[in-house]
């Protein structure tokens, strides 16, 4: 039977280690990325993608760029998130977005919509790459909290990952022409079931805010 998202919520934990023999079938991985891909995002622009890194040689040649962490080194999958660059979004993703939702860049609703995205982007962020990028980034956080959902009901172990050289990786992945200069991994999802010796160690109860300090109604 399947669970409520409480119950979801209040059972997941995020795996330090998975059993690396135990394999996510090629639809539930599939079925994952296009929760992500459904994700809402800002104007509905589409600034984000994933990389996707079944076990490999490859993917074992990154270890040290992921610090050795087991979680990373015994995933079944993992899920490298890619945000467009500020510069990117302006040059060609918002034009892009906006025609794959009105079918005509060219119109005069398509034209005021661009419009309307770029001067509010020009007003919250100006030439300040930086701002730009966490506000893009902000997308593929958005869409790994909608992941570990989809993922918990599967019954498929998750662990969100900030753990990585991102320098080192994104020059990696620049060089090797898996993402393109205006783009950059802002953020990881290591995917697969817990390795129960550590599930037993290291997961105790979950603690939380008390709900009357976490929550207030506003009339």
């Amino acid at each position: 039977m399947s669970k409520n998202i409480n119950e979801l919520m209040v059972l997941r934990s995020s795996a330090r280690a998975f059993a690396k023999e135990l394999i996510i079938n090629k639809q539930d991985v599939m079925d994952l990325i296009e929760a992500a891909r459904m994700a809402p995002t800002s104007y509905g622009l589409q600034n984000f993608k994933i990389i996707h890194l079944p076990q490999s040689e490859f993917r074992e040649s990154l270890n040290s760029l992921f610090y050795n962490q087991l979680n990373f080194i015994t995933a079944s999958d993992y899920f490298l998130f890619v945000a467009d660059s500020g510069t990117k979004i302006l040059n060609e993703t918002i034009e892009k977005s906006v025609g794959d939702i009105m079918g005509d860049v060219t119109s005069e609703k398509s034209l005021n919509f661009i419009n309307n995205i770029k001067n509010s982007y020009e007003v919250r962020f100006g030439d300040n790459e930086r701002l730009a990028n966490e506000w893009s980034s902000k997308s593929a956080y958005i869409a790994s909290g909608i992941v570990t959902v989809a993922a918990a009901e599967k019954d498929i172990d998750t662990c969100i990952m900030e753990g990585f050289d991102g320098k080192k990786l994104n020059e990696l992945f620049w060089e090797k022409n898996l993402i393109q200069k205006d783009e950059f991994i802002c953020l990881g999802m290591a995917l697969g079931k817990i390795f129960e010796e550590t599930k037993n160690k290291n997961h105790a109860k979950k603690i939380r805010k008390k709900l009357v300090d976490f929550y207030k109604e506003v009339k």
